[in-house]
């Protein structure tokens, strides 16, 4: 497999992957997905930066780092460790899902309700998101908030900065999602559902954890 040219493409394409996983859970238009996740990315990470942590991949890294050896995390190991830091992490975002005023003065509904009936997919209710489809979508916002810091700097992130976060939020991020996609997809129209299981997890597989392995 040929490597990016840039760390910086790397992650443009991470964001794109992230905001298509994005849409197929929330069954909305990949333009509607890619807005919301910008919106409230930024105030995630107007949020953490209020609470004193770095911006761009550096806060993204030792954050996560923070969360898998932090006090409400000891003692668990594996699948157990990875699904609680990813519940802390995605917990930045606020109870649930970053929906309506809170966050994104409601463009994550007003704007789907509008555009996605064309599509044939009807928009998913706040009501029917699981906690899992809740963390998928919370750890996806706050990546994209901080990837979007760190694409705003002229500087071309490290090798080493890509490999830790290939290591600390990459992989334990897409191993959550294998744990639970099949759970996940059950949810979904059969459009989705489908898009989710053929199309979105195969693309994020070999479009960002594989080359970012590479790197790793």
């Amino acid at each position: 497999m040929t490597r990016p040219t840039t760390n910086r493409t790397l992650l443009e394409t991470t964001k794109k992957e992230l905001n298509y996983l994005v849409s197929c859970i929330l069954q909305v238009d990949i333009n509607t997905a890619s807005k919301y996740t910008s919106r409230a990315g930024t105030a995630v990470v107007a949020k953490m930066a209020g609470a004193g942590v770095s911006a761009g991949l550096y806060g993204l890294v030792s954050t996560f780092a923070t969360a898998s050896t932090g006090t409400a995390i000891v003692g668990l190991s594996g699948a157990a460790e990875t699904t609680a830091t990813l519940y802390w992490f995605g917990s930045w975002v606020g109870g649930g899902v970053a929906w309506g005023a809170t966050i994104v003065s409601g463009i994550g509904i007003a704007v789907a309700v509008v555009a996605y009936p064309l599509l044939k997919s009807r928009p998913r209710d706040e009501a029917t998101l699981t906690d899992i489809d809740s963390v998928i979508i919370n750890n996806a916002v706050a990546y994209v908030g901080q990837i979007d810091v760190a694409l705003a700097q002229d500087a071309e992130p490290s090798d080493t900065e890509m490999s830790q976060l290939s290591s600390l939020v990459i992989t334990p991020f897409y191993q959550e999602l294998q744990r639970n996609i099949e759970d996940i997809a059950s949810r979904l129209d059969t459009k989705n559902a489908f898009a989710l299981l053929v199309q979105a997890d195969p693309r994020f597989k070999r479009k960002v954890v594989e080359p970012f392995a590479q790197i790793a």
